[in-house]
């Protein structure tokens, strides 16, 4: 997924308040979504901060390796959010 307004949206439709909202994403200092020539999405945390302004409050939002890619550490992001 590139660009997340509707996830967002829909999430935070479905959930209660006080529920927790995790998920990784790489980054993308740029612009607020790039598509990688991994082929995968990457989104800015100022992006993904603001989204989550709307109905979230972001309890964690640490730098961290979120996978291996071919045999190499990935930077990104592992996001914590909570439903107000």
């Amino acid at each position: 997924l590139g660009a997340l307004d509707e996830t967002f949206r829909e999430i935070a439709r479905v959930m209660r308040n006080k529920s927790l909202f995790a998920f990784s994403t790489e980054e993308c200092p740029d612009a607020d979504y790039t598509l990688l020539s991994s082929g995968r999405y990457a989104q800015a945390d100022a992006y993904i901060r603001r989204l989550a302004a709307t109905s979230f409050t972001v309890v964690n939002a640490d730098r961290t390796v979120i996978r291996m890619e071919s045999g190499i550490p990935l930077a990104g992001r592992l996001y914590l959010l909570e439903r107000r």
